[in-house]
């Protein structure tokens, strides 16, 4: 077994190593990341929502700042430019950091602004793309309702025979109802009841 210099193996006479830094890809490593950057965050006057615990929120005096945190990646939104860019200054104070610019896409999300109309609105037509592409669907006709309302599904339709099992082997339903949860909880929760219907049958589909 190759050791690293300096460690040894904890035995009757071994020793058992403190590691003082979390090493990166470890599930540790998350934990003391988002431990050091709330407490950063802390020192610089944000506090946390108590909801949700990747959001960060700052008022001061007339400007405010909130923040949704993905792990190392930051959106920010404020009431004015100079409010975010004070923000900006204190984090490259305390991290290397790059700004990539106004907020365009988010976990597959497109972000569309209208400053003019002051509204923002958000689609996930890409992502939909992508799943009508991998499970070759994208020829396929619209259709007028999302269920056909006399076809129902129950558990007396799973698979029972060996030759059932076999013709299932090779159709990705399980996959594809989870592609499209990932829409319901994002823009689309007009599909929520077809999409929790179907997941009944994510363990046995028929």
């Amino acid at each position: 077994m190759h050791q690293p210099p300096g460690f040894e193996i904890p035995g009757k006479e071994g020793h058992i190593c403190h590691l003082q830094l979390a090493i990166y890809g470890l599930k540790q490593a998350g934990r003391k990341w988002y431990e050091l950057f709330r407490k950063t965050l802390g020192n610089i006057g944000f506090s946390r929502c108590q909801v949700e615990h990747a959001v960060f929120y700052q008022c001061d005096k007339d400007d405010y700042v909130i923040m949704a945190v993905d792990v190392d990646n930051l959106s920010i939104a404020g009431n004015t430019r100079s409010a975010i860019a004070k923000f900006k200054q204190q984090l490259y104070a305390k991290f290397k950091i790059k700004d990539l610019g106004e907020l365009h896409w988010l976990l597959s999300i497109e972000v569309k602004r209208d400053c003019a109309a002051h509204t923002i609105a958000f689609s996930q037509a890409a992502y939909i793309e992508r799943i009508l592409c991998h499970f070759k669907l994208q020829d396929t006709n619209l259709l007028s309702m999302l269920m056909d309302p006399h076809h129902w599904l129950t558990k007396a339709q799973c698979l029972s025979t060996p030759c059932e099992y076999e013709l299932m082997r090779g159709v990705p339903y399980q996959e594809a109802i989870g592609s499209l949860m990932y829409a319901t909880l994002g823009t689309c929760p007009d599909i929520a009841f077809t999409v929790s219907f179907l997941s009944q049958f994510m363990q046995n589909p028929s």
